[in-house]
């Protein structure tokens, strides 16, 4: 096995441990390529050296590539370089919009063939040194599969919210595209970061490429929807630069103003590095008589407009040479791979939607949005299952749903090429517009079918999922477990989704819902659930995971924290109730239970209050379990229909072959009495019109029905109750 091979399976195998490691590789974020953002740096410098002690290979020197020969030359040739912008969103303003994207490729052009109005403003010993760096961009046409696309590729990802190495989800080929990641946010505002050509050779591949923050892509433009700015737009410039093999003109660190330095061109002045633009004459701080480079697309000024003749030469000696496979993306062999001359290409759509919420009940609007991208849309049409509207051909239609349960929608939309059509099942879950329980209720998970009573949200698509156990809750009873562990093949590559799932596990949200709950009667209520859990780090400033509550009174549109952001989370050490799982799957046992309680005070608003409980993970999650789901209290009276007909249902349980016995006293109106399953159907039905006495009767059950839970809604017109009723064969 050699060094590389045995490197990769190092670093597969400690996937969950390796974000740290990738930090000191983020050397490479910025001093070795480098992050661009005015007041915000990296101090990565301390990183980069730690890393050149581990593997020397990867230092740059530019210094040397003049002494090797690399030459200024009149060479006329124009490289051309395929890219790829991967937008990493989570459907926020983040995911701008194409022509944003296309914005930025026009001002590299602009920059790196001198073609930018603003170097008339170049001070006057610089006129003669700058130059036209011969090098375009273009965006993709073929994808590395073959297919058709726009040179944009869209990725629904938490990760946008880090900007850091696991932000690159998908690397497109690098020897026949540049990748470039644009994300919503970076740790201390910073605004990208490169590599150099030699720090991604072997097993760094797949860390090669650009990350940059939205809002510091293309142009403003005064158009709606823009995030990017005039004044932010050459920060891609800059990146491109270290891309192509140029340190910052003050020397490969992130500390511009703290001394004088070098970059190693003869044409570059020593300098101090500016944040901000001097004027010409205090900028000769290094050397007194001789004004420095602020221009330079490689300095932090923000006023930069040009790239020196000793610059360019190096970056089309790195364009053209082995280092990070450059030389390949510049071959006419692989512009016919990329498609980049291609003069007709229309893609076929891919079809995506959003959702302002994924659980609320019978009757609350949902906002949907079309979000299909890799071409331009024509029209639409969306289909929603038992809804109102059922069909729309809005962009972002509101829709209420009439019915319990998982809803299917359908989106068909038209290109140029054609219609085309996708079906999401179960894309929006639909509560009831009454209350499941009146007064405090619990949830012992001890069966399936209390299991399916609650509804789940593994909100970032992680693989993470919820599962009922039988045997995993205390007592060995029934319990909710959230499966975090994964076992990670130590041969996956390292850009696959299964070797960065530690990595990408961090900051990703799963939800348990609770259904609506009728408290408006319920005094001293406390809410309470049972959990155990078991992290993969001993060390507590790593114990980032956490268990909230929120409350809802308006059916899940709004969330609120239970009793404030403090006294609504377990994090930290408390979270740890099973210990260290060393790298091992989390299994609990007797002693690794603990419990969360929390007491809150009821209104008049609670006739629809709902819970939910939410996990947010970090990088070492294990397995989660929950059990024991209690709404404690005293029921004062219970709800005005229910205390006035003075209701009795019996015997629950009760068996499917025979009949509820219920008696309550008739008022001066009709009772209706109605049985719905799990899923919110009517499954029998009757109406009492007797007046003003006491009343029995039977109500007759179907021997079909399954053995499950079913609910009793009695309505009159001062109000509705429900019971919950067990169905045994």
């Amino acid at each position: 096995m050699n060094l590389n091979t045995e490197s990769f399976v190092f670093l597969t195998q400690i996937n969950h441990i390796m974000k740290k490691l990738l930090y000191s590789l983020l050397a490479i974020c910025m001093a070795s390529g480098t992050s661009f953002a005015q007041g915000n740096w990296c101090s990565a410098d301390n990183h980069y050296h730690q890393l050149l002690e581990k593997d020397a290979s990867i230092k740059h020197d530019v210094s040397r590539l003049f002494a090797n020969g690399v030459s200024k030359s009149d060479d006329t040739t124009v490289y051309i370089i395929p890219v790829v912008f991967h937008v990493v969103h989570e459907y926020g303003p983040e995911n701008i919009k194409d022509a944003q994207l296309v914005d930025a490729i026009d001002v590299l052009n602009i920059d790196y063939r001198l073609k930018n109005s603003d170097t008339s403003q170049v001070l006057a010993e610089f006129k003669q040194i700058y130059g036209d760096v011969r090098i375009e961009f273009r965006l993709a046409q073929i994808d590395p599969q073959g297919n058709c696309t726009n040179g944009i590729n869209r990725i629904v990802s938490h990760e946008t919210r880090y900007g850091d190495a696991f932000v690159k989800l998908t690397q497109w080929d690098r020897a026949k595209y540049l990748n470039v990641w644009v994300c919503g946010d970076m740790e201390g505002g910073t605004a990208g970061y490169a590599l150099y050509p030699t720090s991604v050779n072997g097993y760094n591949y797949w860390l090669d490429g650009i990350v940059i923050r939205h809002n510091y892509i293309g142009r403003t433009n005064n158009t709606e929807g823009w995030t990017g700015s005039n004044y932010n737009s050459r920060a891609l410039t800059h990146e491109v630069g270290h891309w192509l093999g140029l340190p910052h003109v003050w020397g490969s660190n992130n500390d511009p103003g703290q001394g004088c330095g070098d970059d190693g061109f003869q044409d570059t002045p020593e300098t101090k590095g500016w944040t901000t633009c001097p004027s010409p004459q205090t900028s000769d701080v290094c050397n007194p008589g001789v004004r420095e480079n602020y221009q330079n697309y490689m300095d932090y000024s923000y006023c930069s407009y040009m790239f020196t003749k000793d610059q360019i030469a190096a970056m089309r000696f790195y364009a053209t040479g082995t280092d990070g496979h450059r030389n390949n993306l510049i071959t006419a062999a692989n512009h016919d791979a990329t498609g980049i001359f291609l003069t007709t290409n229309q893609c076929d759509p891919k079809i995506e939607y959003s959702v302002n919420k994924t659980v609320t009940c019978i009757g609350s609007p949902i906002q949907f949005r079309d979000r299909s991208w890799n071409t331009d849309i024509i029209s639409r049409e969306w289909t929603f299952q038992d809804a109102t509207p059922s069909t729309s051909t809005d962009a972002n239609p509101s829709v209420v749903f009439n019915s319990f349960g998982s809803k299917t929608v359908t989106l068909s939309v038209t290109t140029a090429n054609g219609t085309f059509t996708r079906t999401f099942e179960e894309a929006v879950s639909i509560l009831h517009d009454w209350s499941v329980h009146n007064g405090p209720f619990s949830y012992g998970i001890n069966s399936v079918e209390e299991f399916q009573q609650l509804r789940f949200n593994n909100l970032n698509n992680s693989g993470a999922a919820f599962e009922y156990m039988s045997d995993k809750g205390t007592n060995n009873s029934g319990a909710i477990a959230l499966i975090n562990y994964k076992e990670i093949d130590p041969l996956a590559l390292p850009t696959s989704v299964e070797a960065n799932y530690y990595n990408t596990l961090g900051g990703q949200f799963d939800e348990i819902i609770l259904p609506p709950a009728d408290l408006r009667y319920t005094t001293n209520v406390t809410f309470s659930y049972d959990y155990a859990y078991s992290t993969n780090t001993t060390t507590v400033a790593e114990i980032t995971e956490q268990i909230q509550t929120f409350i809802s009174r308006d059916c899940g549109n709004t969330w609120t924290t239970l009793g404030g952001e403090s006294n609504s989370k377990v994090t930290g050490a408390a979270i740890v109730s099973g210990g260290f799982a060393g790298g091992q799957e989390f299994q609990p046992t007797a002693n690794s239970w603990r419990t969360y309680s929390r007491g809150f005070n009821t209104s008049g608003a609670d006739s629809r209050t709902m819970f939910k409980i939410v996990f947010k993970s970090s990088d070492f999650s294990n397995n989660l379990f929950i059990d024991n789901i209690n709404i404690s209290g005293n029921l004062d009276i219970q709800d005005v229909a229910m205390n006035d007909l003075d209701l009795n249902v019996y015997p629950n349980p009760v068996s499917a072959s025979s009949s509820l016995k219920i008696d309550y006293v008739a008022g001066n109106e009709p009772v209706i009495f109605k049985l719905r399953n799990l899923q919110g159907a009517e499954v029998l039905s009757t109406t009492r019109y007797e007046m003003n006495q006491a009343v029995t009767f039977e109500m007759a059950l179907d021997n079909q029905l399954s053995a499950s839970y079913y609910f009793l809604e009695v309505i009159t017109s001062a109000g509705k109750s429900v019971k919950k009723i067990a169905v045994v064969k």
